[in-house]
């Protein structure tokens, strides 16, 4: 008996430390999963991280592109209304001498004008004389000319 209460022992003794080898294991194979899913959520939070910066950088690409477009583009605007503005001034002093010579074309002819008519009256050296008609009103004047 005393041989078989010494096999009962060693057997519990066996037993209880299965069953702490077991929990044991279980517990190891519990921190491997717990280690495995925080591994794993770190290089999600990782990745996530990553691909914002990413975005972020695609972004700031894009916003300087845009405004280094935005930037031509206001150029390209003053560059054509200064050009319109130069082509303004350009037509407006064309204008300017063409109405100078218009008026310098037409005193020019009032003075010939003048001088014919100087000359003619010279040729004929007359007397204009005017007389307004009494019977008719002041309406009907009568002119005649009259060699001197």
């Amino acid at each position: 008996m005393i041989m078989l209460s010494w096999a009962l022992k060693c057997f519990r003794c066996t037993a209880k430390r299965e069953v702490k080898i077991k929990a044991l294991e279980a517990a190891e194979a519990a921190k491997r999963v717990a280690e495995k899913r925080e591994n794993e959520r770190k290089q999600k939070k990782e990745a996530l991280k990553l691909e914002r910066a990413r975005l972020e950088q695609e972004n700031l690409k894009q916003m300087e592109l845009k405004k280094k477009l935005q930037e031509e583009e206001k150029k390209k605007r003053e560059a054509e209304n200064a050009a319109r503005k130069r082509q303004r001034e350009e037509e407006d002093r064309k204008e300017k001498g063409r109405k100078r010579k218009r008026i310098e074309e037409a005193r020019c002819q009032q003075k010939q004008a003048a001088e014919k008519i100087s000359a003619w009256r010279e040729d004929l050296k007359c007397e204009i004389k005017v007389w307004l008609c009494p019977f008719l009103g002041s309406e009907f004047v009568f002119c005649f000319l009259f060699k001197v």
